[in-house]
């Protein structure tokens, strides 16, 4: 019994001095990562709200990002997440008999390059791309609460892709500002402004 004891004390002091010596690896590469400067690292994430506004049909935009940062190399990183969008707009049907609502909801996943390693390291582009679903709805709402048969209410859910490029500028080690641009098959010509917190 004693023994087993003196076995089982010697394995636990072996298990504990291993474990040390793991954390403090770790520790080491967490430091070498940290001695680089970047205010973009691997498993960092980046939140915030979007505004965008559409060059075609003059609509504005509001939204949510959220990105995960990993695989950094030698010219950048990648970076994963999802980002969520809404808009609405109303314009007036002609003869001045009602005016036609249309609302878009957008979910995707998105996934982006950072150029990260850059002279002025709070300065950072990304290029990426974005999959998702979009669900339109229109409603036509006329002023004397008849309805049109030619013009119906309609629902709609599509595929969504979209390209986008665009720059990151640090203020601080947890805040940026960022501007993006780009296009997809449903949205033409965006330009987007939003602010992310990085944790």
């Amino acid at each position: 019994m004693k023994y087993n004891l003196f076995i089982l004390l010697l394995i636990s002091l072996n298990l504990t001095q291993i474990y040390s010596q793991l954390k403090d690896s770790k520790n080491l590469d967490s430091a070498a990562v940290r001695n680089e400067k970047l205010y973009l690292n691997n498993c960092e994430n980046l939140a915030g709200p979007v505004i965008g506004y559409s060059l075609k049909s003059a609509v504005i935009t509001y939204g949510v990002n959220y990105e995960r940062a990993f695989a950094q190399n030698n010219s950048g990183i990648f970076t994963a997440g999802v980002m969520g969008k809404f808009n609405t707009h109303k314009e007036e049907l002609s003869g001045n008999q009602g005016e036609l609502k249309t609302q878009n909801i957008l979910m995707g996943l998105q996934g982006n390059f950072h150029l990260n390693k850059l002279s002025s390291p709070t300065v950072i582009p990304f290029i990426g791309i974005l999959l998702g679903y979009n669900y339109s709805t229109t409603e036509y709402i006329y002023i004397n609460n008849i309805n049109n048969s030619l013009f119906p209410d309609t629902k709609k859910h599509s595929f969504y892709i979209y390209g986008q490029a665009g720059i990151r500028f640090f203020f601080s080690k947890n805040a940026a500002f960022s501007f993006r641009g780009g296009t997809g098959n449903i949205d033409k010509g965006i330009v987007e402004a939003g602010v992310d917190l990085k944790f």
